[in-house]
């Protein structure tokens, strides 16, 4: 049986590549009310999510079947052409984001 919720220390072997140690999001968020009687007020909220639009890239294809089989030398066992192997072809993160809200407290 497997735990839920598994603690993996940033130094010890698992299953992410050390570029998910470089990843960033940053999140923030402005929030200014304005009453207009003694109970009641509006609250405008802007929300940013990836607010300085950092990139961040997937891990790197890790799968050596990628390697095409007409790609490897037949006499040294070279391989000639790595095909996709090890390429990074995506990010793991959106651009970033901005969310708008009015809220009317009473």
């Amino acid at each position: 049986m497997t735990p839920l919720f598994v603690a993996h220390h940033p130094w010890a072997p698992h299953s992410e590549s050390l570029l998910s140690l470089l990843n960033q999001n940053w999140r923030g968020s402005l929030i200014k009310r304005f009453p207009f009687a003694e109970s009641k007020n509006i609250e405008f909220r802007a929300e940013f999510f990836n607010l300085f639009n950092h990139v961040n890239f997937a891990n790197p294809i890790n799968n050596l079947n990628a390697v095409p089989a007409t790609s490897i030398d037949p006499n040294t066992g070279r391989i000639i052409n790595p095909g996709d192997f090890g390429r990074i072809i995506s990010t793991s993160n959106n651009p970033r984001l901005i969310q708008f809200a009015l809220k009317l407290n009473f």
